[in-house]
């Protein structure tokens, strides 16, 4: 079975809340990328699901231009987000509670597969995926892009020790606004000696800071 997907670099605020490194485990089932992606591509076709996305948290220059990985990308963090569309709107599934992302992937497939059980035997009939309906947000950010600017900046080495033009750059300059993202998030892993909540909150700063600049994801 032909499998019709893209690759896509993981959004920069996670939907809902994530799961700390700390706590994410081995899945506790066996299995391969490959089986995991036909499973889930059985499991799409099924619900007649069009333009499958798999987010996956890598750099865009380690996705091909076909959509595929690169045999060389590795991710960062393991959380995966399928989306897809249905006939009556958008569907996503987003999992990190495992240590790898080919893991979670495999965690997603098996979930529509229960899902599709249960409207199987007409309990839910298809209400069990209401929950999963991908929706565009519809509140304001909390904060402004000044402010995100200077969270981020405070992170990273400021030009020539001047915070204010760091922060002037962010704003002004996309790509510096990337770059100084991914240096900002490295810092606020955990992995790397910062904490949950900063990591947490450097990811809404650059959501805050995309819309700014007018586009998706830094």
């Amino acid at each position: 079975m032909s499998f019709d997907y893209r690759v896509v670099p993981l959004p920069a605020v996670w939907p809902g809340k994530a799961t700390p490194s700390y706590v994410r485990r081995r899945a506790p089932f066996k299995g391969t990328p490959g089986k995991a992606l036909k499973l889930l591509a059985r499991e799409i076709a099924m619900l007649n699901g069009k333009k499958v996305r798999i987010a996956i948290d890598v750099r865009e220059d380690q996705i091909r231009l076909d959509g595929q990985l690169y045999a060389s990308a590795r991710a960062r963090t393991p959380g995966v987000i399928v989306s897809f569309e249905v006939s009556d709107g958008a569907l996503q599934f987003p999992c990190d509670t495992f240590l790898f992302w080919e893991s979670n992937v495999d965690a997603i497939a098996r979930a529509l597969e229960a899902l599709r059980m249960v409207d199987r035997y007409g309990v839910q009939q298809g209400k069990q995926y209401a929950g999963f309906k991908a929706i565009a947000a519809t509140t304001a950010p909390v904060q402004s892009a000044e402010q995100a600017a200077v969270n981020i900046a405070s992170l990273v080495a400021p030009i020539d020790g001047n915070v204010t033009a760091t922060v002037r750059r962010i704003l002004s300059d996309r790509e510096f606004a990337g770059a100084s993202w991914r240096k900002a998030r490295a810092k606020a892993h955990p992995d790397a000696g910062g904490n949950d909540g900063l990591f947490v909150a450097v990811q809404r700063d650059a959501a805050i800071l995309a819309a700014h600049h007018g586009v998706t994801s830094l």
